[in-house]
């Protein structure tokens, strides 16, 4: 708006104006998109160390009823491709405790709801049995399912599907005449498939090979322990491509690792994880024994957990008081920090069998079997968004526990993370009238950030966004969410309010449900008042002043504005004509729009 006065000089005579600007009101930026909105973006979280109990799904069962001549599955292995579909497979026996006759596999393609029917997987060499089912699937989203082939042949076999459907050629690993047992798998960044087993003879060793081309041919075999006596070796490939192994050396009582950075070629002397010499032990016969599980980290830093008996062993109680530990190394395996316990649970019942994944947002996951609750074996999960140096409550994902009357539920489950952060977890279950293979699922949470007006700046971990943005929040991380204030777009400035959960400008949230953030902003806008010609007085809400002046002003407020006339200077005299609204002489304003 503008103010057009008329000055009266000797034989001449001049228009003058006053003139207010007022950007677009909040309604308008809404409705005209005037402030550009980007396209949502799926953020990195950053979590922090505070954590919260959240359930599991339902448990679902895997294996399909009546799907197999055998009725005991057990040891199951799982993993996710790129799309988030589900693998799964498991060894079929036909008691509780005896070897493994066959392995089979299913996959989910609706995030674990419901499982395809049995395959059951072609055997290498007539005769042969199979066990120790491992999945690990390539970049390319191939998935390859070993496991070991014994009776005739000793030795190990590889399958390899995109779709869990067709399956390609079985390739055979001759490790005569030694028994090739626990191995597990792993890909590098090309998908070439590296293996680490122990040999089943008078020496016990961990034995190490590799193929480059699907399991067509294979380097020869290297021991890689400096020791005897070992078993439960497991295998990963680092992000820089340096080859890692960990295993339990029984003969010294130690988890013990080791690296190779030649692709498998030599290995380097054995590293002691455990911080306790001696402290990972299996006393009795009838102990769980120690079966270690190991995850990296694409920054390189490398997490092992093992069941662990540093705690002792009460009397009366002869398989009690193993807990799960987790250690981690950010320098590629040299040194090892100290072992945080997992569990939290004050029983001296065992707790056994760990397993543990990574998701997106670096959040560690571990789940285990547990004895806590007297006569069960139930799986227990817990985290840590710090690392692995603390975790968080304990959560109990098996809705039904299984007799303790099993004494030997397998020797292994699984816990994995999808692309989008879901946690899977897997395992030999008891509920029924045999051993089944269930599945339960901890999906991440959909979190939204938004302001009021649309469009300006949020921040979550100190970094900034236009909201909206969207970000999935892991089960039990936290994050911090801030509105900074004040923020200036165009002749628009705009305040920090207040949030609509309640809490500061800056303040901390814990995942445990969907949810939106909005944070709200008082909206003011820059109003310049000012004369044509300049330097005439205007009076401004009932002061006088010499324009131009400039003013913030709350949008929606009301402001008079008025022009002395007339106003004489020297020999010139200026006389009011309008204002550029339209306005009388005296008049007031609502800062509403331009």
């Amino acid at each position: 708006m503008a103010a057009l006065l008329l000055a009266v000089i000797p034989a001449t005579s001049l228009n003058a104006s006053v003139r207010v600007t007022t950007p677009d009101s909040e309604a308008a930026a809404t409705a005209d998109a005037t402030i550009p909105t980007p396209p949502p973006k799926l953020l990195s979280g950053k979590p922090g160390p505070h954590l919260a109990w959240v359930p599991f799904s339902p448990n679902v069962r895997v294996n399909t009823p009546g799907g197999s001549p055998l009725n005991y599955q057990v040891e199951p292995t799982m993993v996710f491709n790129s799309n988030g579909k589900i693998f799964a497979g498991w060894k079929e026996a036909p008691t509780a405790t005896a070897g493994g006759q066959r392995v089979s596999a299913s996959y989910s393609n609706d995030g674990g709801l419901t499982w395809a029917r049995n395959t059951i997987m072609p055997i290498a060499n007539g005769g042969d049995l199979q066990s120790d089912p491992w999945m690990t699937v390539t970049r390319d989203d191939r998935v390859f399912f070993t496991r070991i082939e014994y009776n005739n042949f000793q030795g190990i076999a590889v399958t390899n599907t995109t779709d869990g459907v067709s399956w390609g050629t079985t390739w055979f690993y001759d490790d005569d005449p030694n028994f090739a047992d626990k191995e597990s798998a792993a890909h590098d960044a090309a998908g070439n498939l590296y293996w680490v087993w122990n040999t089943d003879s008078s020496t016990q060793d961990l034995a190490f090979t590799r193929t480059d081309d699907g399991g067509m041919t294979f380097a020869p075999r290297l021991i890689v322990s400096d020791l005897h006596g070992t078993i439960g070796g497991i295998v990963q490939v680092a992000p820089s491509g340096t080859v890692l192994a960990t295993w339990w050396q029984y003969s010294t009582d130690n988890v013990m690792f080791d690296r190779s950075f030649d692709g498998g070629q030599t290995w380097g002397t054995d590293i002691r994880v455990n911080d306790i010499p001696g402290s990972a032990e299996s006393p009795l016969g009838s102990d769980p024994i120690v079966l270690p599980a190991m995850v990296v980290a694409p920054n390189g830093t490398i997490y092992i957990t093992w069941n662990d008996y540093r705690n002792g062993r009460p009397v009366g109680s002869p398989n009690g008081n193993s807990d799960i530990m987790v250690s981690h190394s950010a320098d590629g395996g040299t040194t090892w920090s100290r072992a945080a316990k997992v569990n939290d649970d004050a029983t001296i019942a065992p707790d056994f069998m760990p397993d543990v994944a990574l998701d997106p947002f670096g959040v560690l996951h571990v789940a285990w079997e547990d004895d806590r609750i007297p006569g069960q074996h139930n799986i227990y999960y817990a985290n840590s968004t710090d690392g692995g140096q603390t975790f968080g409550p304990n959560v109990r994902v098996s809705n039904v526990g299984t007799s303790t009357s099993y004494t030997r539920p397998g020797d292994y489950l699984a816990i994995e993370s999808s692309p989008n952060g879901t946690i899977g977890v897997v395992w030999t279950d008891g509920r029924g009238a045999d051993l089944d293979i269930y599945f339960a699922s901890l999906p991440p949470f959909r979190y939204k950030l938004d302001t009021v007006p649309a469009g300006l700046d949020v921040q979550l971990d100190g970094i900034t966004y236009t909201a909206p943005c969207f970000f999935n929040c892991p089960a039990s991380a936290t994050h911090t969410i801030g509105a900074p204030s004040p923020q200036v777009v165009g002749a628009s400035r705009y305040t920090y309010n207040s949030w609509t959960d309640g809490g500061p400008q800056n303040h901390g949230i814990t995942c445990g449900t969907t949810a939106t953030f909005t944070a709200r902003f008082d909206t003011e806008h820059q109003v310049t008042v000012t004369t044509n010609p300049p330097n005439l007085d205007v009076i401004v809400d009932g002061l006088t002043v010499t324009a131009p002046q400039t003013y913030w002003w709350p949008r929606a407020s009301t402001h008079i504005l008025a022009t002395p006339s007339p106003q004489v200077y020297g020999t010139t005299r200026y006389l009011f004509r309008s204002w550029s609204d339209g306005g009388a002489q005296n008049h007031s304003v609502v800062i509403a729009a331009p």
